[in-house]
């Protein structure tokens, strides 16, 4: 039964790894790219959670990179210096990404991430407690509790999704199409980019704990 987990383990850990290669991948493919219409990210998060929800959140500027979010608590935005001022398509798509979750609709995902968060917490306390007592049942509970980390997050991108048709319904109705002019790609891609960043950040999402 061990190697079982480890080998699931070892491919969720290179899953979400490759996930963080595609946002590096897009970073570098969209950052120097403008958005045509010239909005920062902080204007499309906000007209589109306007769009969404009846109870306008605040949008805040935060350090770090990737930790891009919504804090459903506290009902606020927040934002990567270079996602809040950025006019690229980059900043477009990450702003549309977590401004999407505010939708009253998206509650359980909001709370799906934030659950896949203290999981990867825990399963990192697992991996140093072993690491002291040399206990191959906590090492095992650790990887455990990655895999449900990442399931979870895969489950929540599901849910996060609709059907093309949905998709494309909602993306007409918040004008995202207008927010977001390019030429490089159909908006549908590029806002996938928004959704895959909860994936990528499974590793290091928990210190939105602390932000």
């Amino acid at each position: 039964m061990g190697i079982v987990i480890e080998i699931v383990f070892v491919i969720a850990v290179l899953f979400v790894l490759f996930m963080n290669v595609i946002m590096l991948y897009a970073h570098h493919l969209f950052k120097d790219e403008e958005n045509l219409t010239k909005l920062t990210g902080f204007e499309i998060a906000k007209k589109v959670s306007n769009k969404l929800t009846n109870e306008e959140p605040y949008i805040i500027k935060k350090k770090g990179n990737y930790l891009d979010h919504y804090n459903w608590n506290r009902n606020t935005i927040k934002l990567s210096r270079e996602v809040f001022d950025g006019t690229n398509i980059y900043a477009s798509v990450i702003a549309l990404g977590v401004a999407l979750e505010t939708d009253p609709q998206k509650i359980k995902v909001v709370k799906g991430h934030k659950l896949s968060s203290f999981l990867v917490l825990v399963s990192y306390a697992m991996f140093v407690v072993c690491s002291f007592l040399i206990n191959a049942n906590i090492m095992y509970f650790g990887m455990i509790l990655f895999i449900l980390a990442v399931l979870l997050e895969l489950f929540m991108l599901n849910l996060f999704g609709k059907t093309s048709e949905e998709h494309d319904k909602l993306l007409k109705q918040i004008g995202v199409n207008k927010l977001i002019k390019t030429d490089i790609a159909d908006v549908n891609t590029l806002s996938a980019f928004g959704l895959i960043l909860g994936i990528a950040r499974i590793p290091y999402g928990f210190i939105n704990y602390f932000r």
